[in-house]
């Protein structure tokens, strides 16, 4: 008997949080968080900017990297120019996790501005359709698709620990 209730408890063990997790997923008691750790807002559905990205043949031993595009819109004024040294701050901060992260400016005037040092990259001027007009900064996974996107009012400390997160616990790049 007592070898009986030791294995009925057993099963309990692994059964009860099966049956609390499937409880907590049906259509009456659906639990959603109410806020989330992100700082961003999330694509949803994530678009592909795969094809829109540019490639760097010296990164192919590289792939897999995640990437910080800022999107420099017009003109890229003081306003501008300072978002665009807090995301170099950003990337730094990062310490030997941010070779799995590369920088990628687009806009107009990428080859007018001198701020843009040897860390960041070049791409297009025109931005994809699917990207909010308001965004300044996607944050692109390393398969190609959007993750999180953030305004021109972004907070520096936020993207960090976006970032930070986000290379914590994706593999890509490793």
């Amino acid at each position: 008997m007592n070898k009986k209730i030791q294995l009925i408890l057993l099963a309990c063990v692994f059964a009860v949080p099966v049956l609390i997790a499937t409880v907590l997923q049906t259509p009456w008691l659906r639990y959603a968080p109410e806020e989330t750790k992100n700082y961003g807002q999330v694509f949803s559905p994530s678009p592909d900017l795969a094809s829109w990205l540019p490639s760097d043949p010296a990164e192919a031993t590289q792939s897999g990297r995640w990437t910080l595009l800022f999107l420099g819109r017009q003109q890229c004024q003081q306003a501008c120019l300072e978002q665009l040294d807090l995301s170099l701050r950003v990337w730094q901060a990062q310490g030997t996790e941010r070779e799995r992260l590369r920088l990628l400016y687009m806009g107009e005037a990428a080859a007018e501005l001198p701020e843009l040092d040897s860390h960041w990259q070049a791409g297009a001027a025109s931005t994809p359709a699917v990207i909010p007009a308001q965004a300044r900064i996607v944050l692109v996974d390393p398969e190609g698709y959007a993750a999180t996107w953030y305004g021109e009012d972004f907070d520096g400390s936020g993207l960090r620990k976006d970032v930070r997160h986000l290379l914590k616990w994706s593999k890509g790049g490793r």
